[in-house]
């Protein structure tokens, strides 16, 4: 590719962009309910796609540092929904956001003390 087509698409991008909002930007695009809460920590089971479940559950623990949301972004770029589609009975652990209060707590506190 030429320098210049390079250029010309990197332009474009940011121009696109800057237009976007975040209103424009869908996620968490599947149907879900909230079936436990204990504290920050929430578990939700997405509803089935298909009318013949699999009746395998899947627990998708998504990492601490991250938003659990990127597993079920936008219609067509979803995790989840394939995951649904398949006949899976599907279920997502999202650990929520730490406080200034949770700055002490470590691995072994997630894992050991505080969820049992």
């Amino acid at each position: 590719m030429a320098t210049r087509e390079l250029i010309q698409k990197l332009v474009k991008g940011v121009e696109i962009f800057t237009r976007l909002r975040e209103e424009d930007i869908q996620v968490r695009v599947t149907p879900r309910e909230e079936v436990y809460r204990e504290d920050k920590v929430l578990l939700y089971r997405f509803s089935p796609k298909v009318e013949h479940s699999l009746n395998i559950p899947i627990l998708i623990v998504y990492a601490m540092v991250n938003r659990p949301y990127i597993v079920d972004l936008q219609e067509g770029r979803s995790l989840v929904a394939n995951l649904l589609e398949l006949g899976l009975d599907v279920y997502l652990i999202d650990w929520g956001y730490p406080s200034r209060g949770d700055r002490w707590l470590t691995l072994d506190d997630y894992i050991n003390r505080l969820y049992q």
